[in-house]
């Protein structure tokens, strides 16, 4: 084995102390008694400083071998972490009865320790030896600390759940006010002149009823209720479409750079939502540099060949589209990390924010399939990660009927099936003034009784999914083999129930939704192309 090296000297305190009592003797036997091979076990006599023994598990949990610690029972000390070495020194001086943990680096891999040192007394009660002893607590730690995250995130699921209760709860009821709001304020407004005594009041009116609906659109995003409308698009185009609104929205002290991946992959997302997405993101970063700094937003396509971890955030491998958000503020602590996506939590002053942005980001992103990283530090800025699954297809290109000029207007029979008043009274004043004939329905049973009885075609159905009959998803099933050739639009202002898949290509419509984009969507359906 070869000659022992000397080792600087621990010696035993001068004086004699009590005699040892058996039941020292029986406390170290029982700490002896549940040590594993892997266990680290050692002696050092206190008089030379040299080890008289050292276990076989030295080399796993120590990273020395057996000899090393024969030859210098201090040496493992080089493997311990810095920060933790002096813990370790001031057990070993002590000569007492020590607990404590330290962490142990092989390599890359860092090891959790439980060590403890016990003093052996001679005939006289004067210490003699020492013996330690090593536990690999690291897997009981990791273990625990899963066991921690899954209640933590059993909890946020609960709390999500009963928020998106409470969502579900008052968007139907509300979506339908709002679609009254905003469908007769956009009537009204154009019919006025652009210098019309109240036009501008109008507009504030209509505009506090977007901020509502959209209000509503973040309880159901970030509760992941929201319906998305998925389709393939390109991250870059999101990004390049919203420049000029980003640089307005986020300042001249602010400086905006965009770098985007050439020939970036398409996603299989909802335009709107990623929208929606992309601007909170940048509108927190504003907030955050609140005296200017740099704003940095990349996309890049790549591949992540095995799940990794990214602080309190994983990632699995695939093929991913990756949106990555930079900024340069003051960065954030572990506490307000951990409380980050919550919602209706805010580090703004009150008034400023109501807390739900980064939530309905959460939301949004885990809906669409994929999945959010962040990092932060403080004094170092904020980088925010979305990685979404790469998807094959060409782009999608969408334009709305005013943009391609195409007329909304048209002389079909329209079925309009809808239990709410006034949304049913805006919805048949909105097709009658673009010219379609319709046949208006208060409820599933006289929209049956109403084709019955009618003489000649129906061209369209359009139903509200929620009614107190049956939903629309049942009229349509029931009018579908009676009228031949329907064409069929839903609308909601939300609905828990799932889309049964025969109906899940249908258009669907969610409230609140202005006249001009229900007459595209019935314009669409009709022509057989898709609706913007």
């Amino acid at each position: 084995m070869g000659a022992r090296k000397k080792s600087p000297v621990l010696r035993a305190p001068k004086g004699k102390t009590a005699a040892p009592s058996a039941v020292d003797a029986a406390e170290l036997l029982s700490h002896l008694s549940v040590l594993v091979f892997d266990d680290v076990f050692w002696m050092i006599d206190l008089q030379s400083g040299l080890a008289l023994y050292a276990s076989p598990g030295c080399e796993k949990t120590l990273g020395v071998t057996q000899e090393q610690m024969l030859a210098d029972p201090r040496g493992w000390l080089a493997s311990v972490e810095a920060e933790d070495r002096d813990i370790v020194i001031d057990a070993l001086r002590a000569i007492e009865y020590k607990e404590f943990q330290v962490r142990v680096r092989k390599g890359k891999d860092l090891r959790y320790l439980r060590c403890r040192t016990f003093p052996v007394k001679d005939a006289g009660g004067v210490p003699h030896r020492l013996i330690g002893i090593a536990e690999d607590m690291t897997d009981r730690r990791n273990t625990t600390e899963a066991l921690k995250a899954s209640q933590a995130e059993l909890l946020q699921a609960h709390k999500m759940e009963a928020v998106g209760r409470l969502a579900g709860g008052v968007a139907h009821d509300f979506n339908n006010v709002l679609t009254v709001i905003l469908g007769y304020a956009e009537h009204i407004l154009e019919q006025m002149a652009d210098d019309e005594k109240w036009r501008k009041e109008l507009e504030q009116v209509k505009r506090a009823g977007e901020r509502a609906a959209s209000l509503t659109r973040q309880l159901l995003a970030f509760s992941r209720k929201q319906r998305l409308n998925p389709k393939l698009v390109s991250l870059n185009h999101t990004v390049s479409d919203m420049e000029k609104m980003l640089r307005r929205l986020i300042g001249d002290d602010i400086e905006v750079t965009l770098k985007l991946f050439a020939e970036l992959p398409p996603v299989l997302i909802d335009a709107g939502q990623m929208e929606q997405v992309v601007m909170n993101l940048c509108v927190n970063a504003r907030d955050a540099m609140d005296g200017g700094g740099k704003l940095t937003i990349e996309t890049e396509a790549l591949t992540v060949e095995k799940e990794y971890s990214a602080g309190r955030f994983s990632v699995p491998a695939g093929k991913f589209v990756r949106l990555t958000v930079t900024d340069t503020g003051p960065g954030m602590d572990a506490a307000v990390l951990d409380k980050l996506f919550e919602p209706f939590f805010t580090t703004k002053e009150p008034g400023k924010g109501t807390g739900l942005g980064l939530a309905t980001t959460m939301g949004i992103v885990k809906q669409s399939g994929g999945h959010i990283t962040v990092e932060s530090e403080k004094g170092r800025g904020t980088t925010f990660r979305i990685y979404l699954p790469q998807a094959q297809g060409a782009v999608e290109e969408t334009q709305s009927s005013a943009e391609s000029g195409k007329s909304l207007r048209g002389s079909e029979t329209i079925l309009l099936v809808e239990d709410e008043k006034p949304v049913r009274e805006l919805l048949r004043q909105t097709l009658s003034q673009a010219g379609y004939r319709v046949l208006e329905a208060g409820s599933p049973g006289e929209a049956l009784w109403l084709s019955e009885r009618h003489h000649g075609a129906i061209q369209v159905l359009v139903s509200d999914i929620v009614m107190r009959q049956m939903s629309g998803y049942d009229v349509a099933e029931k009018l579908e083999p009676l009228v031949p050739g329907l064409k069929i639009v839903f609308m909601s202002g939300y609905s828990d129930r799932p889309v049964p898949e025969k109906w899940a290509q249908t258009p669907f419509l969610t409230k609140p939704f202005t006249p001009i984009a229900f007459l595209e969507a019935i314009r669409a359906v009709l022509d057989g192309t898709k609706a913007p």
